[in-house]
């Protein structure tokens, strides 16, 4: 079977060795790439050998039979809509979004998402001023805000962040019990994952910190991020799931609940798995 594949890549442009057809295909764009696939079954055997895996991932979720089809029309976004919520998070705010985040965007061929996921609440706000959840009939939507990036903060005690700083045992008095409740009650993902995530995410941005107004307790890091979609809890209510826009967790996706740090969630876009707010 390998040989028979490797006569039909050979046959794929007459003269030229594979090694300089992969360097070809490496440069296509994804929509290119579905439509080579289609050219032979040679290429359709090169084309994984040659693309990023970014394409690879795509590609691989683009053959999936389980695109969804059933999104009311102004819950699917089309690549120009997409284009333009691109450029207009990019200019308005003078940053550049994740790669991974932005080339999906840019270069998905549906207009419905990728296979287990959403288009962002953010994304279907700006294009037909609706969301996920605002297909549900929920009045109390929430999705309705102008500022589509914003500065999302951890907030803690001083003395917290510098045992976090120095890699020192957290130790919470019972006079100083709320001074951030992580490590006592730990956010919606719990355990040492999520604290060792939540201490991670807290050294990242600690060239951030700055005094709290009008305190000499606490302190607070901010990190840029775009909001994605609300996430229900059952205590304490909604959240939002935000992809991070700057500094060394760039791409990841982080929760923040009723204003407060809520941990760790993905790694990248593509990793995400958005939870949908029941009716």
């Amino acid at each position: 079977m390998a040989e028979r594949d490797a006569d039909y890549a050979s046959q794929a442009l007459p003269g030229i060795p594979n090694e300089i057809l992969l360097q070809i295909l490496s440069y296509l764009s994804f929509r290119t790439i579905l439509y080579a696939r289609a050219v032979s079954r040679s290429w359709r055997f090169l084309i994984p050998q040659a693309i990023s895996p970014l394409y690879q991932t795509l590609l691989s979720k683009y053959l999936s039979s389980s695109i969804p089809i059933h999104l009311p029309e102004y819950l699917q976004v089309t690549i120009d809509q997409r284009k333009a919520f691109v450029e207009h998070i990019e200019t308005t705010y003078s940053i550049r979004l994740p790669n991974e985040f932005r080339t999906t965007f840019l270069e998905w061929p549906s207009r419905y998402p990728l296979p287990g996921s959403q288009w962002p609440d953010t994304l279907c706000w700006y294009t037909n001023k609706q969301c996920t959840r605002c297909s549900l009939g929920n009045e109390l939507c929430t999705c309705y805000h102008p500022e589509l990036v914003g500065d999302y903060d951890i907030t803690l005690t001083r003395s917290v962040f510098s045992s976090i700083i120095n890699n020192q045992p957290i130790l919470i008095s019972d006079e100083h019990s709320f001074a951030w409740e992580l490590f006592d009650n730990p956010p919606r993902m719990s355990g040492e994952h999520s604290e060792k995530q939540t201490k991670r995410m807290i050294r990242l941005y600690a060239d951030t910190m700055k005094q709290r107004p009008n305190s000499s307790l606490w302190v607070s890091l901010y990190i840029k991020c775009l909001p994605l979609c609300l996430y229900n809890t059952e205590e304490d209510g909604e959240g939002w799931f935000c992809l991070v826009l700057g500094g060394k967790a760039k791409g990841e996706i982080h929760g923040w609940k009723a204003g407060w740090y809520d941990g760790w969630e993905a790694n990248s876009f593509l990793e995400f798995r958005p939870i949908i707010i029941p009716a």
